[in-house]
C-alpha cells in the first residue's frame, strides 16, 4: 500500500480541471432541468446519469496522493459540492436525503482500493480491475439502499423489490463503467509524472514446480 508516496509526482491543473468536471456533470441534469425543460426522473430521460469522474478520481486520489486524507477528502467534498449546488437548485430534498451516507461509504470503498495500487509499480490491468470493483461497490452499496432507504423508492421490500430496483440501475452501471473506462487512463496518465504511470506488464504469477 502507498504510504508517503510524493505528492510532487501529482500532476494538480489536471486533476483540478476533472475534479470540476466532475461537479458540473453532477448538477447538469439539475440545471438543464431547471432551466431547460429536461426531466430529471432518471427512468424517462436519456440523460447519461452516472457517466462522471467522480468515482475514478477516488480510486486515483486512493492510489497518487501522498497521504490517504487527501484521497478521502477530495471525493467527499467534490460530493459535497454537488450535493449544495442540488439543494439549492432544486431543493434541499434533492441535495440531501436519508440513503446519503451509502454514498459516501461507496465512494470510501473505492479510496480504499486506490491504496492498494502503488505509483510507478502498478499495472492498467490492477487500475482497471480495482475500477471494475469501485464500480460495483458503488452500483451494489447505494442501490441498495435506494431499496432501504429511499423516501422516493416504489419499490416492495421483498426479494423481488430489490432485484427490480437493481436491474433498473443496469443502466446507471453501465455508465459508470464507460466513466471509469474513458477517466482512468487520463487520470493515471496525464495527472502524473512518468514514472509513476501504471506499466503495461501483466501480473507476474509465481511459478509452481510439482
Amino acid at each position: 500500500m502507498n504510504f508517503d508516496q510524493p505528492s510532487q509526482t501529482v500532476r494538480w491543473p489536471v486533476v483540478a480541471a476533472i475534479a470540476a468536471m466532475a461537479v458540473l456533470l453532477r448538477i447538469l441534469p439539475y440545471l438543464l432541468g431547471k432551466f431547460g425543460g429536461l426531466s430529471i426522473d432518471p427512468e424517462t430521460t436519456t440523460y447519461p446519469w452516472n457517466f462522471s469522474p467522480i468515482l475514478p478520481l477516488a480510486l486515483f486520489g486512493g492510489a497518487m496522493l501522498s497521504h490517504r486524507g487527501l484521497g478521502i477528502g477530495l471525493t467527499f467534498a467534490l460530493w459535497f459540492v454537488g450535493d449544495c449546488l442540488i439543494a439549492l437548485i432544486y431543493g434541499p430534498e434533492m441535495g440531501f436525503y436519508s440513503s446519503q451516507i451509502f454514498v459516501y461509504a461507496s465512494m470510501l470503498l473505492v479510496v480504499m482500493l486506490g491504496w492498494t495500487l502503488k505509483p510507478g509499480q502498478c499495472t492498467w490491468v490492477g487500475v482497471f480491475g480495482r475500477g471494475l470493483a469501485g464500480a460495483v461497490a458503488f452500483f451494489m452499496l447505494t442501490n441498495f439502499a435506494t431499496w432501504v432507504l429511499a423516501e422516493w423508492s416504489t419499490y416492495p421490500m421483498t426479494l423481488a423489490g430489490l432485484v427490480k430496483c437493481y436491474v433498473a440501475a443496469i443502466p446507471f452501471f453501465r455508465n459508470s463503467l464507460v466513466a471509469m473506462a474513458v477517466y482512468l487512463p487520463v487520470l493515471f496518465w496525464f495527472a502524473v509524472a512518468p514514472e509513476q504511470r501504471p506499466n503495461f506488464a501483466l501480473p507476474s504469477l509465481r511459478r509452481v514446480h510439482a
